[in-house]
């Protein structure tokens, strides 16, 4: 709702880095969840799906897409704020509505309505009518292209409005309880009700149609297909660890550092890095080259996958348990990329496993 930030120039930092890392891993988990879903839509009754549904669409917008949006525009040196700010770590629901959960909302009635309310019918029914309000843009956004369900998102703001007027006036009793308790109040409060926000009419309008199509496009494709596909992508990612290889001498500043050595011991370094360089080049053209031998379970290519799923486990094994958090270069650049390489390498290793693991299941 504001301009203000843009209108600053500032470098970022470290922890811009880390936003991205934390709204990356819930988006990767909200597709990871929505493909299962989706895949298993048949099997799973239309109110539990309907339910668990909306999960995957939280994380991987609320709690994911928006946190590497903020993160990626901060990197543009744009000190914009959280849309959604560590909503898990709300102490009340006044905490949660008026300060963590989405900011364009709270800023639009601060400046445009709240006041106004205040001025005319006093603060508390000036808290009610500002969470009406809220409801009435939830129907168009919610039961409108449902086409039903009318009244229940007004009604679910209503009731959040109606106990956070309860919570004020025992604010003081709030104030000396365990933060978990508070905690435990705000997500019962929010959660519970929540099938009035989301009603029956959007998840069978919008929700379960979603899930349907997706499983009945995903089930067209064989086992078979979606192994020889991610192939391909393992077989062009490894071309994609290159960049980020060949970037390593300047980024990490190896003709300074290694000129710390020997003679003998930097052309060691510097021959290790070209042999490392040469093998996954040949990671790559091999697995682009006999990928369909892999999927046919021909014994030397699952042998070669063996090799280069046991390599890149290695790979990641490493950086878990040998590496530190302190050894890697700082600045938000080298937060992102490692994150982005490490779940490369993941990828990598599930593709390679689950080719290899699959032709062990069929043949015993």
């Amino acid at each position: 709702m504001s301009t203000r930030p843009f209108q600053f120039d500032v470098a970022a930092n470290q922890s811009d880095g880390a936003l991205f890392v934390r709204g990356y891993i819930p988006a990767l988990l909200g597709i990871a969840l929505l493909l299962c879903f989706s895949y298993a839509s048949y099997g799973l009754q239309d109110i539990p799906l309907g339910v668990l549904g909306l999960l995957p669409f939280f994380l991987l917008v609320h709690l994911g897409f928006v946190g590497v949006l903020t993160s990626l525009i901060r990197l543009w040196r744009h000190p914009v704020p959280l849309l959604f700010d560590a909503p898990l770590q709300s102490d009340g629901l006044r905490d949660f509505w008026s300060r963590r959960w989405n900011r364009p909302f709270i800023e639009m009635n601060r400046a445009l309505f709240f006041p106004w309310f205040v001025r005319r019918v006093g603060r508390t029914n000036a808290v009610l009518l500002t969470f009406i309000l809220s409801g009435f843009l939830h129907e168009l956004g919610i039961s409108y292209p449902a086409g039903g369900g009318w009244g229940w998102p007004t009604l679910y703001f209503f009731l959040q409005g109606l106990l956070i007027i309860v919570e004020e006036r025992c604010a003081t009793y709030f104030s000396k309880l365990p933060r978990l308790f508070t905690r435990l109040w705000t997500w019962i409060c929010v959660l519970a009700p929540l099938p009035l926000l989301f009603h029956s009419e959007f998840r069978s309008a919008v929700i379960l149609p979603v899930y349907r199509q997706v499983g009945d496009y995903l089930m067209t494709y064989s086992l078979h297909s979606y192994m020889s596909f991610c192939l391909l992508m393992a077989g062009l990612g490894h071309f994609l660890v290159l960049v980020a290889s060949v970037q390593v001498p300047s980024r990490l500043r190896w003709k300074e550092e290694l000129g710390r050595l020997s003679t003998f011991n930097r052309k060691i370094m510097w021959n290790y890095g070209f042999f490392i360089l040469m093998l996954i080049i040949a990671f790559g053209v091999e697995t682009l080259l006999f990928r369909q031998d892999m999927v046919d379970g021909v014994p030397s290519a699952l042998g070669m996958a063996t090799l280069i799923c046991g390599f890149w486990l290695l790979r990641i094994l490493v950086d878990l348990f040998y590496f530190s958090h302190s050894d890697w270069p700082s600045g938000p650049e080298f937060v992102i990329g490692h994150t982005l390489l490490n779940s490369l390498f993941l990828f990598f290793v599930l593709t390679y496993g689950t080719v290899v693991g699959w032709h062990l299941w069929l043949n015993n």
